[in-house]
């Protein structure tokens, strides 16, 4: 639904009856880091009256001895708050172009709360607000709300995160 392009390792293999369903690796300059699966039907076996899902996860961390330095952040600019689900999709879709143009951007996928949204944002001190709720998503923009002068724009988001560069 978020049209978020993703490919199946050819080399990932799963583990017959335990590891049955999603399988997943996560890899870093050539070097696998993390991998693992979702395994209902086995948790089923141990907890047949308690309908829920499991995941299983290995990270391999691998430490020279020389402590790692912190990668710099980048400052946050722009804090992204979501109304409804089509802007939430929207949303998800817009947060790769945003990675690739270098631009930060802050969401909070999993909270439909608009207040709570608001609320994180504010934490974080972003200056800038981009506000999608279901009428701009259906209209493809979205509102750039500069936090200290509460100034509003409308920007269509096409090319938005090349636009907003020049904030950042």
């Amino acid at each position: 639904m978020t049209e978020t392009p993703y490919e199946l390792a050819r080399t990932l293999i799963s583990r017959g009856s335990i590891w049955n369903d999603t399988c997943f690796e996560l890899v870093v300059g050539g070097k696998r880091v993390a991998w693992g699966s979702r395994y209902n039907d086995l948790a089923r076996h141990f907890f047949p009256s308690a309908p829920f899902n499991a995941t299983g996860a290995v990270l391999q961390v691998a430490s020279e001895g020389v402590a790692p330095t912190k990668p710099k952040q980048p400052r946050l600019r722009f804090s992204f708050v979501h109304i409804g689900d089509e802007a939430k999709r929207l949303s998800i879709r817009l947060a790769e172009d945003f990675r690739k143009a270098k631009v930060a951007l802050e969401q909070n996928i999993g909270i439909e709360s608009l207040t709570e949204q608001l609320h994180l944002a504010e934490r974080r001190e972003s200056p800038y607000l981009l506000i999608m709720g279901r009428k701009e998503a259906l209209e493809h923009s979205v509102i750039l709300r500069n936090r200290k002068t509460q100034e509003e724009t409308i920007l269509p988001i096409l090319g938005l995160a090349e636009r907003l560069k020049s904030f950042a």
